[in-house]
């Protein structure tokens, strides 16, 4: 047998043996307490803010401006009902949001940045803004995601949404007017409507998944590129529309 295949046929029997002994060593430590698990805990920034009844929110970061295009990813907004008015967001993300009241209104958006001045990772971390209110009268919101998590309220809630994806669950209000362009709505998990009316254009697509409830329908427009779309058993879904 030549030196060459000797050689190879001893790299490969090698190769499980130092497997072998690198989790026997491995395993000694473990047992020993020297390896701790240690879970990924990302730190936390809670902004207070004043009462408010309406948002603005642009989830667009402008990563890189070129001549030709401008190159951005979407940030998503969580929407929960709290006692106070309050925004939750990873501490290394902070730097790069931008917010403002005026009035009744609060405006959330993200300042433009160069690739080089920070880092990717904290960029492209889709951990959403959380944001805290006890009610609220509307959102208007481009690009990025939307999700609105478990609002109950008797007033009305207008929604307008531009170039978007946005999740609607466990929400209970009087009054949902939908106006949407260009954006996929979701509305699932026990969401409870009186009437529901909607303006929505531009290629969007309206998702129901039970359990879902809603009493009256009012369509104000809704052209030919909209599509609408159903899950769940049938015996189910005849309660989507009493």
């Amino acid at each position: 047998m030549k030196t060459s295949n000797k050689l190879l046929i001893a790299f490969f029997l090698l190769i499980p043996l130092g497997l072998l002994i690198f989790n026997v060593l491995l395993k000694m430590q473990y047992v020993k307490g020297n390896l701790v698990y240690e879970e990924y805990s990302p730190e936390e920034t809670t902004i207070p803010l004043k009462p408010f009844q309406h948002v603005v929110y642009e989830g667009r970061m402008v990563t890189d401006s070129l001549k030709v295009t401008t190159l951005w990813v979407g940030k998503s907004m969580h929407i929960h009902q709290g006692q106070d008015y309050k925004m939750k967001l990873l501490t290394r993300v902070a730097p790069f949001l931008r917010y403002e009241q005026r009035g009744d209104t609060l405006f959330i958006h993200y300042r433009n940045v160069k690739t080089k001045l920070f880092d990717k990772s904290t960029i492209f971390d889709y951990t959403p803004l959380n944001l805290y209110v006890p009610a609220i009268a509307s959102v208007t919101a481009q690009y990025g995601e939307i999700n609105i998590d478990r609002l109950e309220q008797a007033a009305p809630l207008t929604l307008h949404l531009r170039d978007l994806g946005a999740t609607l669950d466990s929400v209970k209000t009087s009054l949902l007017q939908l106006h949407a362009g260009a954006s996929r709505v979701k509305f699932t998990g026990n969401v409870t409507l009186d009437t529901l009316a909607y303006r929505v254009t531009g290629m969007s697509t309206l998702d129901f998944e039970k359990p879902v409830r809603i009493g009256t329908l009012s369509p104000e427009m809704m052209d030919s590129t909209v599509r609408i779309g159903i899950a769940g058993p049938a015996k189910e879904l005849q309660g989507l529309i009493k």
